[in-house]
């Protein structure tokens, strides 16, 4: 069986650039500091991750350019063990290629449907522009020979090492001939996207078209112990609810008690962190009546069928214009989402998406928001360079 990673070539930020040169997730950032990543020059995203049509020559001439500027580093052959610190987190992984025929026959497993739309346009961004730059996300079981594999290729003093405008700090080991041999073999797989479905359905279909048979794609890969997961509210927004109304269906069906301030964040499973008006609680879903099956038994598929619908009359998430996504980001501050109520269920457990993934099912619609996740620009490369 062919190994699902292979050692990466292409480009890697130079430390004294990096700051500059990716761009974290806009869900991380301020509005000024999204401003700040599309105006600057050194920027990826400004450069070639922008809009869905920039020219194949605009890419290459950007990486020209920075390859001149030493502002980006050509590297490879080589896997990079990489390291993301945050103020609340560390994860240690690698970066490399993967197949996408491990994609497309199984041993890379979705656990979301892709929008055909969404879909079509990156497709069409990759075939104009052939540049990869904005890495997908993939985990794995936990490996101790892996885990203590990965520990020693990070003792000495990284390659490559900046803080990035998130405040978040990028290391990086490159690790070439044998080394990165014996890091491909020790990932065996199955993996689970937990960024980029839309990426690798795209790339896939790009490829297939192309008749690039040996095509891969940009990752980062980390076991599930060193992930962390959030949850998104359910923001809901409608003139025509009576907060008076909504506490006496919620308390009568519910056990619910009230919290101080603004803190309302759940801290189990069966917990939900719920706002109303200006009011806070955390809500118990009966656990003595939970559904035998496991799926259905997960949050948010609760706080769908025993809250959103019956009470709210919200069929479907995705399609209810009164209601809105919000993540509950990592930033150690108490949830506060404006709408007139809020839902935060208690996030999955890694293993829960594993199982759904391994089952060929898909999660509710934004249910995970895992961490850690990759800026755009972390590591490039031509797409005709497998």
């Amino acid at each position: 069986m062919t190994h699902l990673l292979r050692p990466f070539t292409g480009y890697v930020p130079a430390s004294e650039s990096g700051p500059l040169v990716v761009g974290p997730p806009s869900l991380l950032l301020t509005k000024e500091q999204k401003e700040a990543t599309k105006r600057e020059p050194l920027s990826f995203r400004h450069a070639a991750g922008r809009r869905a049509h920039t020219p194949h020559e605009d890419a290459t001439g950007w990486l020209d350019r920075l390859e001149k500027r030493r502002a980006l580093v050509p590297v490879g052959p080589a896997v990079i063990v990489y390291r993301q610190r945050s103020h609340d987190h560390t994860a240690v992984g690698v970066l490399a290629n993967v197949t996408l025929d491990a994609y497309q026959t199984g041993r890379i497993k979705p656990h979301e449907r892709t929008i055909a739309k969404t879909r079509a346009k990156m497709a069409k961004y990759m075939q104009t522009t052939r540049v990869y730059g904005n890495p997908a996300v993939l985990t794995h079981r936990s490996n101790a020979e892996l885990t203590s594999v990965l520990a020693g290729h990070i003792e000495g003093s990284p390659d490559v090492s900046f803080t990035s405008i998130d405040g978040i700090r990028h290391e990086m080991w490159l690790v070439d001939g044998d080394g990165a041999e014996q890091l491909c073999r020790l990932y065996e797989g199955p993996f689970y996207i937990t960024d980029g479905h839309h990426r690798f359905s795209a790339a896939a279909e790009v490829a297939k078209e192309e008749g690039r048979h040996s095509a891969s794609l940009p990752v980062g890969v980390f076991a599930a112990d060193q992930l962390s997961l959030r949850s998104f509210a359910r923001c809901i927004t409608d003139p025509k609810l009576d907060h008076k109304e909504v506490r006496s269906l919620l308390e009568a069906a519910f056990e619910m008690r009230q919290v101080s301030g603004d803190h309302a964040r759940p801290e189990r499973r069966a917990e939900v962190g719920v706002g109303i008006g200006k009011r806070r609680y955390i809500l118990l879903f009966d656990e003595t009546t939970m559904p035998d099956d496991d799926y259905e038994a997960l949050d948010l598929k609760l706080l769908q069928s025993q809250i959103l619908r019956p009470l709210f009359d919200v069929a479907d998430a995705r399609k209810d214009d009164r209601v809105r996504f919000v993540p509950d980001l990592p930033s150690g501050a108490a949830p506060e989402f404006d709408a007139d109520v809020w839902f935060l269920p208690f996030p999955p457990v890694v293993e829960d998406v594993i199982s759904v993934a391994d089952n060929g099912m898909v999660m509710p619609a934004k249910s995970t928001l895992f961490f850690p996740k990759l800026p755009s620009g972390l590591i490039i490369r031509h797409l005709d360079v497998d």
